[in-house]
């Protein structure tokens, strides 16, 4: 059970308290719990409900670092993309993509062959292909480019080049199983609770309080270790103006427009090559996503949720620039909106990110036992966090020998074995995508959702207008100790991944949820609210 009907922290203290349960604050309580550290983690909204949740869904193999000559980084990238795909090979799912060759020394053809041969043989060297297909990068003529990304306009392109990166199914997912697997190991990890107070002694943050979101209750809790994995960082801003208290949007959306299997690169906008924007058009369960834009946050608003009408316009002029057919704003369905530090002393309107990662330590700043860990990319986060538990948790805790543990989704042997398993367990007639679509968002932890099925067949159908059976709901609200309506639609089920829902799949949830907890009439119309509000992204 990933969370329990219990919300009452068990202990006074903890080796380290992690703030923040995105895709850096879950992997950090993994990391801190295989080496044996008592951790407490706290989210103030859903885990994964963030940035983590509103990314392209891609894990990046590096090959972008070869343009900038990052050679390291663009290992570390592609040494960490093929650990996830062993760790979770369920949710990771390869990516044919596809760019435009461009004019001068880095842009053209022989660039592209010489940087894809380079990829292949020194960064990549001794890991697997991805695909099982040892030709899996190469250059492409400029008909066979038109011919595989029809929705871009390539016109005068002389070609362009593929390759192949991986798809995350739901980036959510393998934030709960990094929080299970944590759990299990010993973290107690609470959803709706936020450090709010710091308690100091000699000069040492030795402690923390703590806020219930959902009760109003308050804990204090004592550690050696507060670690602020945050966004924008905690309330307070203990280290003043370090790295990191500059941070800017980072947008992605999702478009109505016909997903086909390659994803393609694009310079998009006008103007010279200075001003022109490398995005993504990628497929994303039967639509297009498209990112990703960087826009300066907002001193007034340190937790954005809305995209301004003229920031869409932009986005809109961007996409239009490099479409052969232009869209409009209904063509619009759904904007994914997170936070990023950038670099320090930039301009803000440059809205440029942090090169690196890197770490605040507190103690430069008068607040010893407190650290502040910055990065910007998904596909490193666990491998940054292994460090930081390496290099910082180290220092104030006795850290064990590192346990050899699988995610909780990853229990199988393949996940060709496990899905014809599912399906042999399934009724004769059961939709063959349905069955997909779950064994590749839980893994092993489908078979539970299986064993409801057949307790009671009726959970076998759906909730109305979705693919989205009852009992996955009924799995995530039981197991999985969802809090509200909203964490069900956009986070643990993928009802609302590409969308507002339908009315009628919004009020079944709701009705489930009801009468599940007991919600009376004022709480049930709260949380419809909630979500109505998670969908209202862009400002009019």
């Amino acid at each position: 059970m990933l969370l329990t009907s219990n919300r009452q922290i068990s202990t006074a203290h903890y080796d380290v308290v992690i703030a923040g349960g995105g895709i850096l604050g879950s992997a950090l309580a993994w990391e801190a719990s295989l080496r044996g550290v008592k951790v407490l983690l706290l989210e103030r909204g859903d885990f994964g409900s963030g940035t983590s949740a509103n990314s392209l869904k891609i894990i990046h193999g590096g090959l972008r670092y070869l343009q900038t000559g990052d050679l390291g980084r663009a290992r570390r990238s592609a040494r960490e993309q093929e650990l996830l795909c062993r760790m979770a090979p369920h949710l990771m799912h390869v990516l044919p993509c596809l760019v435009p060759a461009g004019t001068g020394v880095t842009r053209g053809k022989a660039a592209f062959a010489l940087g894809l041969g380079f990829y292949n043989a020194i960064i990549r060297w001794g890991l697997p292909p991805l695909s099982g297909n040892k030709a899996n990068c190469g250059l492409l003529t400029a008909e066979q480019l038109a011919e595989l990304a029809p929705l871009a306009d390539y016109q005068g392109v002389s070609g362009g080049a593929y390759w192949e990166d991986v798809r995350i199914e739901d980036p959510v997912r393998l934030v709960l199983e990094f929080i299970e697997s944590a759990r299990d190991l010993g973290a107690d990890c609470f959803n709706y609770k936020e450090v709010t107070a710091y308690n100091k002694s000699d000069g040492v943050l030795d402690g923390v309080t703590v806020i219930d979101g959902l009760s109003g209750g308050e804990s204090h809790v004592n550690c050696n270790l507060l670690i602020d994995a945050t966004t924008t960082g905690l309330p307070g801003q203990i280290t003043g103006e370090s790295y990191g208290t500059e941070w800017c949007k980072a947008v992605n959306l999702g478009l109505d427009l016909p997903a086909g299997k390659y994803a393609f690169g694009v310079n998009a906008g006008g103007g010279d090559k200075d001003e022109k924007r490398f995005l993504f058009l990628t497929p994303w369960r039967g639509v297009t996503a498209a990112g990703t834009w960087y826009f300066p946050g907002s001193e007034d608003n340190v937790s954005p949720v809305e995209l301004g009408s003229a920031e869409l316009d932009q986005c809109l002029d961007d996409i239009n620039s490099v479409l052969k057919d232009p869209i409009g704003r209904s063509s619009v369905l759904y904007v994914d909106i997170g936070c990023l530090p950038m670099a320090p002393g930039e301009d803000a309107l440059a809205a440029r990110l942090l090169d690196e990662v890197r770490v605040v330590d507190g103690e430069s700043y008068g607040w010893k036992g407190y650290i502040r860990p910055l990065a910007v990319k998904y596909t490193t986060a666990r491998q940054f966090a292994e460090s930081v538990v390496d290099r910082h948790v180290g220092k104030v805790v006795s850290l064990q020998e590192r346990k050899v543990v699988s995610l909780p989704g990853a229990r199988f042997e393949t996940l060709g074995l496990l899905d014809d398993a599912v399906r042999a367990r399934l009724p004769t007639g059961f939709p063959d995508e349905i069955a997909g679509d779950l064994v590749r968002r839980f893994g092993s932890q489908v078979e539970n959702i299986v064993d409801i099925m057949i307790t009671e067949p009726a959970l076998q159908e759906c909730v109305p207008t979705t693919r989205t059976t009852l009992a996955e709901l009924q799995y995530v609200c039981d197991f999985e100790r969802v809090e509200t309506a909203a964490d069900v639609i956009l986070h643990r089920t993928g009802m609302g991944a590409v969308g507002r829902p339908a009315n009628e799949a919004i009020d079944h949830v709701l009705d489930y949820l009801s009468e599940k907890r007991g919600w009376s009439d004022e709480r049930r119309t709260q949380e419809r609210s909630r979500v109505e509000v998670a969908y209202q992204r862009i400002a009019r």
